[in-house]
């Protein structure tokens, strides 16, 4: 027997089409509301579920574990309201509890949408328990605890479809600064828990505090390391990379990202963000080197010095050097534009037709 447990709070967008779908599943629904001012209420009523009512107290484990408290049966299954059964999945969840014991926890494949109805990233997340055994903790970005431990999730075939991170429809920004709140008192609560600075430092740069966002995230990787995880982890480096590159700390990035690549050799996030930084730092360089080379051209049609120039950067020289990079940054107009002009100039004509050839 299964209950589906549902916090929920202004939540009549979602809630109807959340009930419906987990409904077929279980045997039980608890819906525990923290403070609506919508019609949610009301609307989880029509459908013939009494609410349950919850004083918010910016923590969404006690939420989870009184809802669990008032369910009748032990298996639960933790729905958000934004979040619908898979319709294949129906089945499946009785399939996942039957004869397990009461010290495993199953995840689930949450699907995320995109602004566009096209499926975004998906994760799996600890989601069906037995409340004999298992308890949430944490005040956001909640994870149960069996007999006081954090243990390894059983993977499922269950998926919940989600769109609570779609822009289009709700303030992702808002939701990570509600986070940011609490994370900031469970780090306060947990302060040698990686996975607060972690989560810390991921919604602080939602939110474009970077700064901060470092901060949690350096102390997240330090935590690991020194205790020998850090390669189970590779998300963690991947963020405080992001973080680095969103502060334009190039090199910091750069250096989170070389290790990246040594550490986790299979991910493949660790090798595109070492690109992306490359890519960047070529086009600082090449942008540089345009405006170094258009200053040798200046002096040299300027200088009077007695030391021996090379007066050919003033003419064909400077001019053929700067058509190769426009050619390296892609501008091919302005490219064939001073290859020709360099031709013109008296430039060597085989190298010069050859590279307008190859534009």
């Amino acid at each position: 027997m299964i209950a589906a447990c549902i916090l929920t709070r202004d939540s009549a967008r979602t809630i109807r089409h959340c009930i419906e779908a987990i409904r077929p599943a279980v045997d039980e629904i608890v819906v525990v509301d923290t403070g609506s001012y919508d019609e949610t209420v009301p609307i989880v009523e029509s459908l013939g579920l009494s609410v349950y009512h919850f004083d918010w107290i910016d923590d969404f484990s006690a939420a989870r574990n009184y809802a669990h408290s008032l369910a009748t049966h032990d298996w639960i299954i933790a729905v958000d309201s934004d979040e619908t059964l898979h319709p294949d999945d129906v089945q499946k969840l009785r399939d996942v509890v039957f004869a397990s014991t009461p010290e495993v926890v199953f995840g689930i494949t949450q699907v995320n949408y995109l602004v566009s109805g096209d499926i975004g990233n998906q994760h799996g997340t600890a989601r069906i328990y037995n409340r004999t055994a298992g308890r949430w903790i944490y005040r956001a970005h909640e994870q149960l605890s069996v007999n006081g431990i954090v243990p390894h999730t059983t993977p499922s075939v269950i998926r919940l479809l989600h769109d609570g991170y779609n822009k289009q429809k709700v303030s992702t920004y808002d939701k990570a600064m509600r986070n940011v709140r609490l994370l900031r008192l469970d780090v306060d609560e947990h302060p040698n828990d990686w996975s607060r600075h972690f989560f810390l430092g991921r919604d602080s740069l939602e939110t474009a505090n970077n700064e901060d966002a470092i901060a949690h995230l350096r102390i997240a990787v330090q935590m690991l390391e020194s205790s020998n995880h850090h390669t189970e982890h590779p998300v963690v480096y991947r963020t405080l990379a992001m973080a680095y590159e969103a502060s334009a700390y190039f090199d910091d990035a750069q250096t989170v990202t070389q290790k990246m690549t040594e550490l986790f050799p299979n991910y493949p996030d660790g090798h595109y963000l070492h690109s992306r930084l490359i890519i960047r730092r070529i086009e600082k360089l090449l942008k540089e080197a345009k405006s170094a080379m258009e200053r040798a051209k200046q002096t040299a049609q300027s200088y009077s010095g007695q030391e021996v120039t090379d007066e050919a950067i003033a003419t064909w020289k400077g001019d053929m050097t700067l058509g190769d990079l426009a050619k390296l940054r892609g501008d091919v107009r302005t490219a064939r534009a001073f290859y020709q002009s360099a031709l013109e100039l008296g430039g060597p004509v085989q190298p010069l037709t050859d590279a307008i050839r190859r534009l």
